[in-house]
């Protein structure tokens, strides 16, 4: 999982390819397993009457994007999305998203106003690591803010990483 991330410098089509490999220990060694090659085509246009939406961090309205936690700690945290354009039509909504990452299944993310146009759209992201979530790698998902003022739309995103430590452990 991950997210490609550039700034356009002028508008042009380009062209990136991707490569991707998988590794598995086998047997004790890294292993290769797969790759894949893909193209991507990105069509840059300029749009002046949009601007594009942002993210806080968690803890809204903080701006928090890195937390550790223990294993059972429940983190309830909110996301808050802005958009400076200063219309307030319907037609200038922001819609937010969420891709897990590899977060485990029992993290849930819920948007605020789900199915409504809304100039600001919030979401709540809430999981409880259990014992055996503890990870020297954090966990790492990342959030999306869309907004449809444009023909093409403006879309923001952000990568948020949480370290599980395991829980104290208390011996009498």
């Amino acid at each position: 999982t991950g997210d490609l991330r550039f700034t356009p410098t002028k508008k042009q089509v380009s062209v990136f390819s991707f490569q991707v490999n998988e590794y598995r220990k086998v047997n004790g060694k890294r292993q290769k397993i797969s790759e894949v090659r893909r193209d991507v085509q990105f069509f840059v246009k300029n749009c002046p009457a949009n601007q594009t939406p942002s993210i806080t961090g968690m803890d809204c309205p903080k701006n928090v994007r890195i937390k550790t936690v223990c294993e059972g700690d429940l983190i309830s945290t909110g996301f808050c999305t802005s958009d400076p354009d200063t219309t307030s039509t319907p037609e200038d909504s922001t819609e937010i998203s969420f891709n897990p990452g590899n977060l485990p299944s029992a993290a849930s993310f819920q948007r605020k106003n789900p199915g409504k146009k809304v100039q600001f759209e919030d979401g709540t992201f809430k999981w409880t690591p259990t014992d055996g979530d503890a990870s020297p790698i954090p966990y790492r998902f990342s959030v999306t803010a869309k907004d449809d003022n444009c023909p093409v739309a403006g879309k923001a995103t952000r990568t948020f990483q949480i370290k599980v430590n395991p829980s104290p452990k208390v011996e009498i």
